[in-house]
């Protein structure tokens, strides 16, 4: 059987070892040896799984109805676990219409949950496991909308201050270290200097994000500009 070899990290995930690009793969391919699977192909993705509109996937599919992969037939898609291909039931119910499905052929393997679905008991395994899986998501959703109610009641901060703000008592006030860097922004890009070329300066002078790295374009054009914006944005909406 021919298969191609799915891996995937969020950028967040990186560092940890067990969801690693390299570990994922070692796995892998120590399973299809074991079943003597041939992969064809490495497809991976380094997004986050909340959706399945990705690169990879997307490349997986064109592969898959094209038959562009020099005149073999993809028989199956490894993955380490069923969390790099997705957390969520509809999207996999989604993907089994578009790839999983008796008209492609192609099969799921799944080499830490044990599942194959060219067999009975693996399909039922997979719509089992998916199932918790929702389950354990929609638990975790309600936990965070109680969380960030309760904080709500009490008057406290629901996320991260915008860029040059800081939460000090309950009170945004402005963050001086990074007041002092808008005002650096400002400066420059009032002098004719490109977006690009101010982040090119402020990486020289070691000047950083709040997560030690090179400011993105998106954020200095938004300084600039005197655009706040939350750096850690909030996806669930609180009711009352």
């Amino acid at each position: 059987m021919n298969v191609i070899a799915y891996t995937r990290v969020s950028t967040n995930q990186q560092s940890e070892s067990g969801h690693s690009l390299d570990y994922q793969a070692s796995k892998i391919k120590c399973y299809c040896e074991l079943h003597n699977l041939n992969i064809i192909d490495m497809v991976t993705d380094t997004a986050s799984g909340k959706s399945i509109n990705r690169q990879g996937i997307n490349r997986i599919l064109d592969m898959v109805n094209n038959q562009d992969t020099n005149g073999l037939k993809i028989d199956g898609i490894v993955i380490l676990k069923l969390d790099r291909l997705t957390r969520v039931g509809r999207d996999f119910h989604k993907l089994n219409e578009l790839l999983f499905n008796d008209s492609t052929g192609v099969t799921l393997h799944s080499v830490e949950n044990h599942i194959n679905t060219s067999t009975p008991h693996g399909k039922a395994m997979l719509n089992m496991l998916l199932t918790f899986s929702e389950f354990e998501l929609d638990t975790l959703k309600e936990r965070t909308k109680a969380g960030l109610r309760a904080k709500k009641d009490k008057g406290e901060p629901l996320g991260r201050a915008s860029y040059g703000y800081e939460y000090q008592d309950k009170k945004l006030v402005k963050a001086d270290s990074e007041q002092k860097i808008i005002a650096r922004i400002k400066r420059l890009k009032k002098n004719g200097m490109t977006l690009a070329d101010i982040r090119e300066k402020l990486f020289q002078e070691k000047k950083y994000s709040r997560s030690g790295r090179k400011f993105t374009l998106s954020l200095i054009s938004e300084l600039a500009r005197g655009v706040k914006r939350d750096n850690k944005k909030r996806s669930i909406k609180l009711q009352g």
